[in-house]
């Protein structure tokens, strides 16, 4: 997966946003770092090829080793 961009903010580094080149029509947002996170809750996981091998996918979600587009 390459990064076109990040963005981070300025006094502390948290990462905000990311565009990758593939598909390159999209922006990747933190929900975590919006004022009011809740208003975005999760309705699926993606890129579970590249989780972290001790996390465990949440069973209420459906799931894509990848992008969920196509």
């Amino acid at each position: 997966m390459l990064f076109r961009s990040r963005t981070f903010f300025g006094r502390g580094g948290t990462s905000l946003t990311y565009e990758r080149d593939d598909p390159p029509d999209s922006i990747g947002i933190h929900t975590a770092t919006l004022d009011d996170p809740d208003a975005f809750p999760p309705v699926r996981e993606i890129w579970l090829d590249e989780k972290i091998a001790w996390m465990e996918p949440n069973p209420r979600f459906p799931h894509h080793p990848r992008t969920s587009r196509g």
